[in-house]
Order: C-alpha cells, then structure tokens, then sequence
C-alpha cells in the first residue's frame, strides 16, 4: 500500500453524523495501516451487541499486516457510542484496550522475537445499511501502545445483523421445547485442526485432542482439554489446556459464542522448532469460540488460541470439532 495521510479521510468519516440498526451484528473489514512513513494491509472483524440505546459493545480481533520488523495483531473490547439515526447511515466512536501479540524481527538467531502488551484503540466508524440486514461500513482506527507502534489503520468492508436471521430460527421452537435445548451442562467432544507458531517463518502443524466442558452458571463455562501439537523435534508434542469461559446464548438457544482464558501446560519437555532449545512448559492462552447445537444432543464446535510465551514460542491453534452434550 503506498503511504499516505490517513486524516483527511477520517475527518470526512468524523463529520457524517448516524446510528447503527440495532440488535447484534458481525464484521468483516480490509484495508491498510500505517505508522509514521511506514504501511501495510490490514483486515480484522468484531461482533458487536447493542446495550441500551445508543451504547453498544464490541469484541474484536486485529491484524496490523507487516509493518518493517514488525508483525502484530491482537484482540479487542471496545465502548461505543452511537448518533441519532440519518437516513440509513450509522456513525458511532468507540474506546477500549487492544491486548496485542507483536513479533519483532532480531540480528541474533532466532532472529525474531515475541512481545505481549496493553494498548488502547479508538474508532471512528461509519455505517450504511443496505436493505434490512446487510450493512456497509468503514472504520478508522488510532491505536496508541506505550513502549511499541503507535498506528492508524482505515478499513472498508461489511457485516451482517444477526437478528432477523435468528430470530427466524428461534421461531421453530416452542417455549418448552427451547428451554431443552439450554438444560444440557456437560459436553465433552473431539476436535482437529493446525497450530501456527508466531514467527518469521509461521511453522504449521497439526492438532488434535479431545474437550471437556462443564456450565457452571448461565454465561460461565469451565473447560479442560488434553491436545497433541506435531511441533519441535522428532515427535509430537502433548499437554493439557484449562480456560474460565464467558459465554452468550443470546441470539438462539442453539448457538453460543464465548470469550476465554487460562493456562497450557506441556505433558512432556519441549523443544522449540525455531531454535533447538528447550521451552517453557507453562503457557498462557486466550480463546474464542463458536457453537452450533445440532441436535438436543449433538453440536458442531470451532476455536481460535492464542498461546503466550515469554520465551519467543507464541502460536495460533486452529480447530474444529464435534461435541455430544447431557446432564440436566
């Protein structure tokens, strides 16, 4: 992307006055950044619920692209407050923390290395629906991180408004019959997928393991899973995962989102790929999920992990998986 002055464009954002729909909705947008002389992409997608009216809030995922010796993306969370509606445009500001993974390229081997922080993001975000549930929208972002990039990113893309697509699905049910769908509280299930570690080459391998997941009250979930990663030298690599989960059911009693945190502990040493050392055995892990309840009994379930290091082993772990769920 050539460089240029992202601020003209976000004035002209700025000075279009408008109010989302309303309801839940997801987002996808692509675009660039920049930092001082330098740019790149950037993409990132967020789900965003309605509070009361005009505030909303937002958890969303970040990728800065590759700025010189600097490859961060991170998450979200993000406050929003919303203009009266104009016509069918929507302009809202929104202000919250940007957890951020930054891999920085080094002069001494492995010649990279992987950063953790804090930083806070501010969006200035234009919306224009067209027809009753797909939207246009363009986002420019501020992102200010102490000790590391400040940048600017402009992104252009669209979403979807969750409501009417679950409120059709949620009217095949009864009352008795959804409330059947809710009262399962264990779930155990098997998963496959790819682990990516964060570093100049992006070494891939495969996962899989197995999960289970206990409700322990209406939006709170406990988990615990043992996963096999193909990563390091000579054989594959075993160790146990365990997060606290937040979880919605707000949009149809068949599907759940969730947010969750916790520890990966390795069952055995581990050898780091990119270097031949051995690595810490205690990771920390931040995850989201999606679910989908098949049946009373049955749900289709996929993840995304981040697993933070302070030993330059951070990696992305991808899955997909079935879950059989019981308990009352």
């Amino acid at each position: 992307m050539p460089n240029r002055d992202f601020k003209p464009l976000a004035l002209l954002v700025c000075a279009t006055c408008a109010e989302r729909a309303s309801g839940e909705e997801i987002a996808f947008g692509y675009g660039g950044v920049q930092s001082g002389a330098s740019s790149s992409y950037s993409w990132q997608f967020d789900y965003r619920q309605d509070l009361v009216k005009y505030t909303a809030v937002s958890a969303g995922y970040v990728n800065e692209g590759h700025l010189p010796d600097h490859h961060r993306d991170g998450t979200t969370l993000q406050f929003w407050l919303e203009a009266p509606p104009w016509r069918d445009f929507v302009f809202a500001v929104g202000a919250g923390p940007y957890f951020y993974f930054d891999t920085q390229q080094t002069e001494t081997p492995p010649y990279y290395r992987d950063f953790h922080g804090l930083a806070g993001i501010y969006t200035a975000s234009l919306t224009y629906d067209v027809g009753r549930h797909w939207f246009l929208r363009i986002d420019f972002s501020a992102i200010h991180a102490p000790g590391n990039l400040d940048t600017q990113t402009l992104v252009l893309g669209g979403g979807y408004h969750l409501d009417a697509l679950f409120d059709k699905v949620g009217a095949a049910l009864a009352d008795g019959d959804a409330d059947q769908w809710r009262r399962p509280i264990n779930e155990i299930g098997a998963f496959g997928g790819q682990s990516i570690v964060n570093a100049n080459s992006s070494l891939k391998s495969t996962n899989f393991g197995v999960e289970y997941r206990r409700k322990l009250a209406t939006h709170v979930q406990w988990s615990a899973a043992w996963i096999s990663e193909s990563l390091g030298y000579g054989a594959r690599n075993n160790g146990v995962i365990a997060e606290a989960w937040l979880v919605t059911q707000a949009f149809d009693p068949r599907f759940e989102i969730g947010v969750g945190t916790g520890a990966l502990y390795a069952l055995q040493k581990y050898v780091a790929p990119q270097t031949g050392q051995e690595a810490a055995r205690l990771s920390g892990i931040v995850s989201m999920t999606v679910a989908w309840r098949l049946t009373q009994a049955f749900n289709l379930r996929a993840g995304w992990s981040r697993g933070f290091t302070n030993d330059d082993e951070d990696r992305d772990i991808v899955t997909l998986g079935v879950g059989y769920r019981w308990g009352r």
